[in-house]
C-alpha cells in the first residue's frame, strides 16, 4: 500500500510539473534536489542596475530590513497572502502590488526576438528600411528615423545585466550558470610604464574574440525598442514596426517630432538603468517623406535632447554602409548607393595603385588584389541595385580602370577591354555578380528573421514596383529570353563555367541520385543558369561595341586565368604568360599606335604608314618577307 501511495504521489507531481523535467521531479520527491539557484540581478530604488559587489550587498541588506518591517502588513492578513505578487520577479527592490487575476501570480518567461547575424544579411535591413519608407511615402505618411549609436557598446555591457536579460528570455538556468562561471573567472591587468598591475575582476564588457559575445550583446540590447518606441504602421503589413536592430546599429521609427522627444526621454532612462552610453556625434534624426504641395522637401531643423546631449536633424545618414536620403527624386537612395560604390572603388584603387602598376608584381597577385579588395568594395549592397545594368555602369567603369592598370596600361588605355580582362582573370562582372546576389537574397527571404520577410508577403499600394516584384519579373524575363535564344555562344560559356568549377571546386560531395533535390540546390542551379545567360548577354553587348571582342578566340574563352595561376610555380614564364594574355585579348601594341607614339615623342623618325622600315617597299604583311 505504501508503494501505491508513493506511485500516486510521483504521478501527481509529474502531472503538476507537466513532465517537463522528470529527473528534477524525482529528485524533489526523494529530497535530493540541490539545483543551484541563479542570483537575482539587483537594482536600486531608482531602478538602475547595480554591478559592484559591495553595492549589491548593501542594497540587499537594505531591502531585507524593509521587508522585515512589513510596511503593508501582509504577514498579518491571511486573506491577502494569495492575491499579491511582485511587480517584476527580476527587478529589485521589489514592490508589492495587488493582483486581480490569480493566473498572473506565475510569471512566464518573456519571448524575445533575438537577432541572428549568421542567418540574415545586413543589406536585408537596408532593403527593408527602403521598402517601409516607400510604402508609407505612397500613402503620404511621413516617417521620422532616429539613428542611435551606442559608444563602446560591447565594452560597456554589465555582466549582471546579461544574466537578467537571459532570465527574461527564458534561457535554462544551468546554461546561465555555465556562462556566469566563465565570466566570473575573467580578470584584467593593466600595463603602465613597464609594470603590470595586480589582476582584478572584470565586471563589465563582453569577452573580446569570443564568438558568443555578439549574441550576448544582442540579447542585452534586444528590448531597447520595445521599452522606448511606440511604433508605426506599414501599409500592407499587420502590426506595428518600432524600428530595426542589427548588432549595435539601432534605428527607431516614429510618426511625429513629439514622439521623437518622448522616445529620447524614455531612451535616456533606459540608458541610465542598463549602463548604456550614447555617442551623440553619430546619432541623427532623418525626416523621410516630408513633402510640400509642389513636391519639394521642406526645411526641417530641430534638435532633440538625449541622455545629456543633443541630436541634430540630417537629410542623409549612412545606415549599415548605405546612404539613406530623404530626397524626393525617384529611387534616390538606390542611385546614391551606386554613386557611393563608384567612389569606394576609386578610393580603393588609389590605395592599391602602386602594387597594380608595378610590373615586377605577379599578375596572379594583382588578380587577388582586384578580386578580394576592389571587387568586394564595389559589390557591397549589390542585392539592392542588382538586375539593373544602368545603375552598375558607374561602378563598372571605375572597376575597369583597376583592370587596365594591372595589365601595365594607364587607367584610360582604350586597347585594353575591361570585359576581356575579367574573362582572362576569371573575374565576374559587377553587373552579373550583383544580379546573382539579388536573386540569392530573393530566395532566402522566407528564411530571414527580419522585417523583409513580412514585407515580401504583404501587398503595396502605389505605382512603384517593390523590390520583390521587380526581382521576380526580371528573373521571369531572363527565363523567357533563355528559351528564345538561338545563339551558339552559350555552349562555350557553359564550357568556361564548368572549367572554372573543375579547377576550383567549391565543395566535394557524394552524389545522391536516389534522394529528392532540396529546394536550396534547385535555387542555386537556377541562379547559376540565369547568371550564365547574363554572361551571354554581356558578351553579345561587347561584340557590338568592340572589335577586339569580335576577334577574341571563342574556343579558348576564359582559359588564360589557369595559365596565369599556374605560372606562379614557374617564374621564368611569368612575363611570357602576360604577353600571351595580351595577345589573346588583341591588346598588343599595333604598328599604327607605335608610329603615333613615336611621332608624338621628342625622337625624330622617318616611319611612314604602309612602308616597311627594313626594305622601304609597300606591301601587305602576309606577303612581306619579314611577315613570312
Amino acid at each position: 500500500m505504501e508503494k501505491v501511495k508513493k506511485a500516486w504521489h510521483i504521478t501527481a507531481c509529474l502531472e503538476d510539473n507537466e513532465a517537463k523535467d522528470f529527473r528534477q521531479a524525482i529528485q524533489h520527491l526523494q529530497g535530493k534536489s540541490r539545483q543551484s539557484r541563479i542570483p537575482t540581478p539587483c537594482f536600486n530604488e531608482q531602478g538602475d542596475l547595480l554591478v559592484d559587489p559591495e553595492a549589491i550587498l548593501e542594497e540587499q541588506a537594505s531591502y531585507s530590513s524593509k521587508l522585515a518591517d512589513d510596511p503593508i502588513g501582509i504577514s498579518k492578513n491571511q486573506e491577502h497572502w494569495g492575491t499579491y505578487r511582485a511587480t517584476n520577479a527580476y527587478v529589485g527592490p521589489l514592490r508589492i502590488e495587488g493582483a486581480t487575476n490569480p493566473l498572473e501570480l506565475t510569471r512566464k518567461p518573456v519571448s524575445c526576438f533575438i537577432l541572428s547575424v549568421s542567418r540574415q544579411e545586413a543589406i536585408a535591413q537596408v532593403i527593408a528600411l527602403s521598402k517601409i519608407l516607400q510604402r508609407r511615402g505612397n500613402m503620404g505618411l511621413p516617417t521620422f528615423g532616429l539613428h542611435i549609436d551606442f559608444t563602446k557598446a560591447f565594452d560597456r555591457v554589465p555582466h549582471e545585466g546579461i544574466w537578467s536579460k537571459l532570465q527574461l528570455a527564458g534561457i535554462h538556468p544551468k546554461l546561465i550558470n555555465i556562462l556566469r562561471t566563465s565570466y566570473n573567472t575573467a580578470s584584467v591587468q593593466c600595463f603602465v610604464g613597464g609594470m603590470t598591475s595586480r589582476p582584478f575582476p572584470r565586471l563589465i564588457g563582453t569577452r573580446q574574440g569570443c564568438p558568443l559575445s555578439p549574441l550576448l550583446f544582442n540579447v542585452y540590447v534586444n528590448n531597447v525598442l520595445r521599452e522606448t518606441v511606440q511604433g508605426i504602421t506599414v501599409p500592407g503589413v499587420p502590426g506595428l514596426y518600432r524600428g530595426l536592430l542589427f548588432a549595435n546599429d539601432t534605428l527607431a521609427l516614429m510618426d511625429s517630432p513629439q514622439e521623437i522627444q518622448d522616445t529620447c526621454d524614455k531612451l535616456s532612462t533606459f540608458c541610465t538603468k542598463w549602463h548604456f552610453a550614447i555617442g551623440h556625434s553619430k546619432c541623427a534624426v532623418v525626416p523621410y517623406g516630408l513633402r510640400r504641395d509642389d513636391g519639394s522637401v521642406p526645411n526641417f531643423h530641430m534638435t532633440f535632447s538625449l541622455d545629456g546631449g543633443t541630436i541634430n536633424t540630417e537629410s542623409t545618414y549612412k545606415y549599415l554602409g548605405c546612404m539613406m536620403t530623404n530626397l524626393p527624386e525617384r529611387y534616390a537612395p538606390e542611385k546614391l548607393h551606386a554613386k557611393r560604390l563608384s567612389e569606394r572603388i576609386s578610393k580603393s584603387l588609389g590605395c592599391s595603385q602602386a602594387l597594380l602598376h608595378d610590373r615586377q608584381v605577379h599578375l596572379s597577385f594583382k588578380d587577388q588584389i582586384i578580386l578580394n579588395y576592389i571587387h568586394s568594395m564595389g559589390t557591397y549592397g549589390g542585392e539592392w541595385i542588382g538586375l539593373n545594368k544602368s545603375r552598375i555602369t558607374g561602378p563598372q567603369r571605375a572597376f575597369n580602370k583597376a583592370l587596365r592598370l594591372a595589365y601595365g596600361g594607364s587607367t584610360s588605355a582604350k586597347h585594353l577591354s575591361g570585359f576581356l580582362i575579367m574573362m582572362e582573370l576569371g573575374i565576374t562582372p559587377l553587373h552579373i555578380h550583383c544580379s546573382k546576389a539579388r536573386m540569392n537574397l530573393y530566395y532566402k527571404t522566407t528564411e530571414l528573421r527580419t522585417p523583409l520577410k513580412d514585407l515580401a508577403q504583404g501587398c503595396q499600394q502605389g505605382n512603384l514596383g517593390t523590390w520583390f516584384s521587380k526581382t521576380r519579373s526580371n528573373m521571369n524575363k531572363i527565363r523567357r529570353e533563355m528559351t528564345e535564344n538561338t545563339s551558339g555562344i552559350g555552349c562555350w560559356i557553359r564550357d568556361k563555367l564548368s572549367l572554372a568549377n573543375y579547377l576550383k571546386p567549391k565543395s566535394i560531395k557524394q552524389p545522391l541520385d536516389d534522394l529528392p533535390c532540396p529546394p536550396a540546390k534547385r535555387n542555386h542551379e537556377d541562379i547559376e543558369a540565369l547568371g550564365a545567360y547574363l554572361l551571354i548577354q554581356e558578351l553579345d553587348y561587347e561584340l557590338k561595341h568592340s572589335n577586339r571582342v569580335v576577334r577574341y578566340n571563342q574556343f579558348e574563352f576564359g582559359r588564360t586565368s589557369n595559365f596565369v595561376h599556374t605560372s606562379t610555380t614557374l617564374p621564368h614564364l611569368t612575363e611570357g604568360i602576360q604577353w600571351l594574355s595580351l595577345l589573346r585579348m588583341n591588346a598588343l601594341p599595333t604598328v599604327r599606335s607605335r608610329r603615333k607614339t613615336l611621332l608624338n615623342s621628342i625622337t625624330s623618325t622617318s616611319l611612314k604608314e604602309g612602308i616597311s622600315p627594313a626594305c622601304g617597299k609597300c606591301g601587305r604583311m602576309e606577303t612581306h618577307p619579314i611577315g613570312l
